[in-house]
């Protein structure tokens, strides 16, 4: 988990919250022990667009790649 990446991104307490829940069932349908990165990006551009709002690949640094990554886990 790239927790300086994420500490960048502009998000509420309860944005956070709510991506993490969205990390925490995409582990969970993709039979994963452990929350990763892949599901954390997932978690997050599902907040951005329940906000409306526009996440771009930049704002991820390298995990940019992640957004458009339909693979499991």
């Amino acid at each position: 988990m790239d927790l300086d990446a994420l500490a960048r991104l502009d998000m509420t307490g309860a944005g956070i919250t709510a991506a993490a829940r969205t990390a925490a069932l995409s582990a969970a349908d993709a039979d994963s022990a452990t929350i990763g990165m892949r599901h954390i990006v997932r978690g997050v551009a599902r907040q951005f667009q329940r906000e409306a709002r526009l996440l771009r690949p930049t704002e991820l640094g390298p995990h940019a790649h992640l957004l458009d990554d339909g693979t499991p886990g």
